[in-house]
């Protein structure tokens, strides 16, 4: 992008007499001027703080690799950068550390959380020992449900029938069914089967991996 800047031409004196073509270079640079537009914008620049008299100017901050950190504004003391996320934002990041290493990450550091100092992040509880799923016809926002492990009951089940091996004790009963005179072959009844199983709760967790949920705290700005 091109800047055309206006150039003023002064007035030579009175008598002006040229001694040399240098002297009469120097003093047509004497006579320019040049005028910057009111809506020319003059900012800082690297990865140093700027010099106190430059703290009006905003500060283009480079990291120590000279890559762009980020637009800095002097303030209250302090350069200050907002951070991207907004505080106490809605959006949740999944974070895999420590809770201890959460308090500096991202900028961040111990203390009480103001506009500019604490942590930047902190953990959601409200997701604690939780999977997120889609908002659905089924499952509205915010609605919570669900069990690591279930015991089924009996309507649960799946429909299924028991083999009864024969032996002289079930020929037996047969027998005495038939005694009754039953036109079926024996009165009407059921033998029962052994009872098995212990109805233990059984885990219905699919495969995953443990981190922290963590969400924005109230700090607004990074700080230099």
């Amino acid at each position: 992008m091109s800047l055309i800047l206006p150039v003023s031409v002064g007035n030579l004196p009175e008598g002006y007499c040229r001694l040399s073509a240098q002297q009469e270079l120097n003093t047509w640079a004497s006579l320019l001027a040049v005028t910057f537009p009111l809506n020319y914008a003059i900012f800082n620049y690297g990865s140093n703080a700027p010099e106190p008299d430059q703290q009006g100017y905003p500060w283009v901050r480079l990291d120590g690799s000279g890559n762009l950190e980020g637009l800095y504004v002097f303030s209250n003391g302090v350069w200050l950068r907002p951070h991207p996320v907004p505080p106490e934002s809605p959006v949740r990041w999944f974070y895999r550390d420590s809770s201890a290493s959460l308090v500096s990450y991202d900028g961040g550091a111990a203390g009480a959380v103001t506009a500019i100092t604490g942590p930047m992040w902190e953990v959601d509880t409200d997701m604690s020992g939780r999977m997120p799923i889609g908002v659905s016809d089924d499952f509205a926002l915010d609605a919570t449900g669900g069990a690591q492990e279930v015991t089924l009951t009996l309507d649960e089940l799946p429909a299924h029938t028991h083999s009864i091996g024969a032996s002289s004790d079930t020929d037996q009963v047969l027998r005495t069914k038939a005694a009754t005179g039953d036109p079926n072959g024996g009165t009407q009844g059921t033998i029962q089967t052994d009872s098995t199983g212990d109805g233990e709760p059984f885990n219905i967790m699919n495969p995953h991996i443990a981190g922290f949920w963590v969400k924005r705290t109230a700090r607004q700005f990074y700080t230099v």
